[in-house]
């Protein structure tokens, strides 16, 4: 079941780079006028185009021509934009190397536009199928010492999920926390939702929290309890939080549940020679042990890209994590936090968006499920003690 958002992804993004369509719009412009198109292209009726194709040819402006309609055009109506009269014909197969004309080229690209859209359909129908079976949002606690990137991961994984970048959550400088809040981001509000259809995508909600501090864990202990039980409400000000429990305040209790209750933690670390998440990997462990409950968890290793670390030294870090929180290295998901920017400079490319959807649909498994312990009240353990030979309780 794919979004409309999704739908544009596919269509206009996927494998194809606005490079490639700068080259064909140039190419298109260099062989045909624009009225000559228009004109032509009204006396064959418009064949094979959509009512949007046909308001975009009406402009006459080709840098508004997508590839998906350059390749139209070029496919529909090759005989009429060539002097040549040429048509480019569509292959299944992929050209030969030595095979280098304008319909060899768009072969290419068309293959490999469809192979890519394939393998990101099968990702977002395996993430859809997950969480259909779940009939319920997966809320995803985002955790991680303060600046390593859990805001813009969870704007990578928004990007992935919609084909959009938007800012869902705001991203701070360097190594600073912009996240002061409890940011809550969940399905209806990210994807959009209009129709009957859009509201069965059970896709999971992110709760994205301040960063911690490892050499001062104590407020972020009693946070992470809390938000675990769902007892915070989105945009609860966790930076006065953290002060009142630093001045040994108690919170008034509530008799309900305020925001999500936490079906998995998301543990981000950037890892670089400097840094140790050990510390703040015990301390979750310490608080779930604590609280009696079972949460899958999972780990991303953020901002690869600046990365110092040699590859064995990375091996290593997997380990101890698997080691620290009993999971298999498939639950580690290495990855570099898509920007804005990025669209331009090409770098983020659709092997990122399949792993980022692999690694969501692994999370959203309806089989792993958090667990809240029951331990049974037992009576206090009875004590002895001796008193001139003498046997006398001690409680």
């Amino acid at each position: 079941m794919i979004t409309r958002n999704q739908e544009r992804r596919f269509r206009i993004d996927i494998a194809i780079r606005d490079v490639m369509t700068k080259t064909f719009q140039h190419f298109l412009a260099k062989h045909i006028l624009p009225a000559d198109l228009i004109n032509e292209i009204e006396r064959r009726r418009h064949k094979h185009l959509s009512e949007e194709d046909k308001k975009t040819i009406q402009s006459g402006n080709f840098d508004k021509f997508d590839v998906t309609l350059l390749n139209k055009l070029f496919v529909n109506y090759g005989d009429i934009i060539f002097e040549n009269g040429l048509r480019i014909v569509c292959s299944k197969e992929m050209p030969y190397p030595n095979h280098v004309t304008v319909s060899d080229d768009f072969n290419r690209l068309r293959i490999y536009r469809n192979k890519r859209k394939k393998r990101i359909l099968t990702s977002i129908n395996n993430l859809t199928e997950n969480t259909k079976q779940m009939r319920k949002s997966k809320a995803l606690l985002i955790v991680g010492e303060y600046g390593v990137g859990k805001s813009s991961f969870v704007n990578t994984v928004l990007t992935a999920i919609t084909g959009i970048y938007h800012e869902h959550c705001q991203v701070a400088q360097a190594s600073s926390s912009k996240t002061n809040y409890l940011d809550v981001k969940c399905p209806a509000e990210y994807l959009k939702i209009t129709t009957d259809e859009d509201e069965k995508l059970w896709y999971p909600t992110f709760v994205d929290m301040v960063g911690m501090d490892k050499a001062n864990f104590a407020p972020f202990d009693i946070i992470l309890e809390y938000i675990l039980d769902g007892k915070l409400k989105p945009f609860t000000d966790l930076t006065d939080f953290c002060n009142n429990i630093k001045k040994g305040r108690k919170m008034v209790q509530m008799e309900k549940r305020e925001g999500p209750i936490v079906d998995a933690i998301v543990f981000l670390l950037a890892p670089k020679s400097e840094q140790n998440p050990t510390v703040l990997m015990e301390n979750i462990n310490i608080v779930l042990k604590r609280s009696a409950k079972e949460i899958p968890i999972f780990v991303v290793m953020t901002k690869m890209d600046e990365c110092d670390l040699a590859e064995e030294a990375i091996r290593d870090l997997k380990r101890k994590i698997c080691s620290s929180f009993v999971i298999n290295m498939d639950r580690i998901l290495e990855c570099v936090n898509y920007k804005r920017s990025d669209s331009q400079s090409g770098w983020w490319d659709n092997d990122a968006v399949e792993k980022v959807l692999n690694f969501l649909t692994s999370i959203c498994d309806p089989h792993l499920q958090r667990r809240d312990l029951i331990r049974m009240e037992f009576e206090k353990e009875t004590s002895f003690i001796h008193v001139d030979g003498e046997k006398v309780t001690y409680f």
